[in-house]
Parts: structure tokens; sequence; C-alpha cells
């Protein structure tokens, strides 16, 4: 009798564990901003992913599947082993899509999403600008910029980071910031002088402050640009880049119970 019941406890728990033995996808990175391009350019970006699961994952291109026809993933399709890494890339055709793209691709297992990839940017119409002469290179306006990158690290969804970075023009001509573009709602800018006066210009030698406020709605690793179109000719665009690991909460769970008032060590 006693064989007999651990036999079929075997046989539960070997079939316990089968339910659960399944692939899964790992991307360090779920989420890419190209910023600004060209119309006329495809916009190409690869995610790399670990199959972090304890079965194969079985690749397929059926599975993969873009939220437009103007996304196409590209994939080696087959067995992604236990412990391997796999790739998908995404390709974005910019022709005749001038404005701001925000593309998602979903990977299906079965019959259920196991991940969604997302694809954002800005496609501006190509210009093709005089090359300027070395003379009027000298007389031009030049922005700088102590840095164009800030991490926050690790960040609560739904709070709000900002930081300020320092901007002079060092050239000889008025700089002028005609616009400040972004693909994510999710940021907002203020450029202003000492005295807090905002302004869209910079006299020559003077200093601003670029201040940018960063709200990004989904979990995980985030990366979003900020560009700023300027009349300096060596530099029309330049792009600031804010990241952030955002987690649910910044708070640790205790793994004892609260709230019910009752106490595992109560007698």
């Amino acid at each position: 009798m006693a064989k007999k019941i651990i036999f079929i406890l075997s046989l539960v728990l070997g079939a316990t564990f089968a339910s659960f033995a399944q692939g899964k996808y790992d991307f360090p990175v779920d989420k890419h901003d190209f910023g600004v391009i060209e119309e006329g350019s495809i916009a190409s970006y690869e995610f790399e992913f670990t199959n972090s699961g304890d079965e194969p994952i079985n690749l397929k291109r059926e599975n993969v599947r873009p939220s437009c026809g103007c996304t196409t993933p590209k994939l080696t399709e087959g067995l992604v082993q236990p412990g391997a890494k796999g790739k998908i890339t995404t390709e974005f055709n910019t022709v005749g899509r001038i404005g701001t793209f925000n593309k998602t691709i979903h990977i299906f297992d079965s019959s259920n999403i196991s991940k969604v990839l997302t694809i954002k940017g800005i496609v501006i119409k190509k210009e093709e600008a005089p090359a300027a002469s070395e003379a009027q290179l000298k007389k031009a306006a030049k922005i700088t910029a102590d840095k164009t990158e800030n991490h926050f690290g690790k960040i609560e969804k739904g709070q709000m980071v900002s930081y300020k970075f320092s901007l002079k023009n060092s050239g000889k001509d008025t700089l002028e910031i005609s616009s400040v573009q972004s693909a994510c709602s999710c940021i907002n800018h203020k450029l202003y002088l000492k005295d807090n006066t905002a302004v869209t210009y910079l006299l020559p030698g003077k200093s601003a402050t670029l201040e940018l406020t960063y709200n990004p709605p989904a979990t995980g690793k985030n990366r979003d640009l900020v560009t700023l179109f300027t009349n300096d000719p060596q530099t029309p665009r330049l792009a600031f880049v804010l990241t952030a690991d955002v987690v649910e909460s910044l708070i640790e769970k205790s793994p004892v119970k609260q709230g019910d008032g009752v106490s595992p060590f109560q007698k």
C-alpha cells in the first residue's frame, strides 16, 4: 500500500514539475528610442534575450507579430536552449512617415503574449543644407553641454525625477533653440538663465540650464531621448539621453504578513 502511495505521489509531482517547466524570454532591454531620424532611412535595432527557463524556446516567425506593416521583425528561427541567447531585430521603414512613432512587437507563446518589445522615435523630413564655409563656421553659434546623458538609477513607477544640464553658446553668433522634441510624452523641459528667466536663445558666451523632468510609465529599463534643434551649423541637433530602472515599488516587502494584527510568533 505504501509503495502504491509513493508511486502515485511521484506521478503527481512529476506532472506538477512538468507543467511548470518552460522556456522564458529574458530581455535586458525591451524598449528602444531612436531619437530623431531622417525620412528615407530604415531604423533598425537588435533586441537580445536569454532563455532563462528550463525548457527550449521554439522561436518561430509566426509567433513574432508587429503592430503595423511598417515594422518588420527579423529573427533566427529554431530552438533556443536554456541559458542560450537569441536575437530579434526590428526594422522601421521611415518613408512617408513624418512625425512621432511608437510601435510594438508582440511575442506569443501558444495563445498568450509572453513579451512586448517597443520602438519609438521622431521622423523628420530630410533636408540638404549647404555646407558652411570655414569663415561662416568661425562666425556661427556653437552649442556645448557639460554632459548629454544621465542615469537616474532605480526609481519607483510613477515617480517623477529631474536633472539639470548646463548649456553654453561658445560661438560668435546668437544660438537659437528652435525646438525641443521627444518621442515620449513622459518628459518635460525648461530652458532658463540664472535668474530663472525662460529663454529660447543664448547670446555669445552665455550659459543656461536645461532642466528635464522624467516620468517613465513602464517598468524595466527605460531609455528616452530629448533633442534640441539649433542654428549651430556643426550641431544642428543635440540629443540628451535619460535612463532609469523602473520598479513597481522601492519598499521591500516583509515575508511576515502585515495588517491582520496577528503575529505568527504569538502563542
